[in-house]
Order: C-alpha cells, then sequence, then structure tokens
C-alpha cells in the first residue's frame, strides 16, 4: 500500500468503526440488549441468510 492511500484507508476504517459502534448504541438502547448479544445475534443471522442464499 502507497503512502498516498494509506491515511485515506486508515480514515475509512475509523469512520467504519465509528458507524458500527453508534449502529450497537442505537440497537442496545431500543432492545436493551448488552452489546455481546446483540454482535451475537447479528452473526448467527448473517450466517443464516448465507445458508438460506445457497
Amino acid at each position: 500500500m502507497s503512502r498516498k492511500t494509506k491515511p485515506k484507508f486508515i480514515a475509512m476504517s475509523f469512520t467504519l468503526e465509528e458507524r458500527a459502534r453508534e449502529i450497537l448504541e442505537a440497537e442496545q438502547e431500543r432492545t436493551g440488549k448488552n452489546r455481546s448479544f446483540i454482535v451475537r445475534e447479528l452473526i448467527w443471522n448473517l450466517a443464516k441468510n448465507k445458508e438460506e442464499a445457497a
């Protein structure tokens, strides 16, 4: 990765991380569940959808 693209990549990753954190916090407020439960539920649903699509 060149020096030109590296700062852009880091900024993009940070933005995605911020957005993921915002979504988790909003979901936590909406459901009252803790973050680890929400993440496990999300991964479970993604795997289930992948199986159904296959």
